[in-house]
């Protein structure tokens, strides 16, 4: 009877191990996914950055609406650049206190805006707009 309970107690061991070296196998393969996704995310906003810096430099009427496949670092992404108008005349109503202020709005009525978007083959995308020289 000895031998079985030194059976028991050794496989019941084991079934512990296997079990705590399961647990971390699982942590580490989830702290290596979200490694993985910031590393692209990383990668999407250097790019991103990049492009924004070019668009920035540029005067809005040299800006077209484009799709484009960019290589980065041996990667292929997608860039889409978006050019639009928008008023932002009413945005400019109030204070910080609560009372009304009369603001000279007449050259913000209608400003160019570029929307900036980089995705990859997997569908992850940054995106950011972008007020370019006017």
């Amino acid at each position: 009877m000895r031998k079985g309970s030194l059976l028991v107690e050794a496989l019941v061991a084991l079934i512990i191990i296997m079990f705590s070296v399961g647990i971390a196998m699982v942590s580490s393969y989830n702290l290596l996914r979200k490694s993985y996704e910031n590393q692209a995310l990383v990668e999407l906003s250097d790019v991103l950055l990049n492009e924004c810096e070019k668009i920035l430099t540029m005067n809005i009427l040299q800006i077209y609406d484009k799709t484009v496949e960019i290589t980065y670092h041996g990667k292929k992404f997608t860039l889409r650049i978006t050019k639009k108008t928008e008023n932002f005349s009413n945005n400019f109503i109030l204070s910080p206190d609560g009372e009304a202020v009369t603001l000279n709005t007449s050259g913000l009525s209608n400003i160019g805006v570029v929307i900036v978007r980089v995705s990859d083959s997997k569908g992850r995308y940054v995106e950011t707009r972008v007020v370019p020289k006017q």
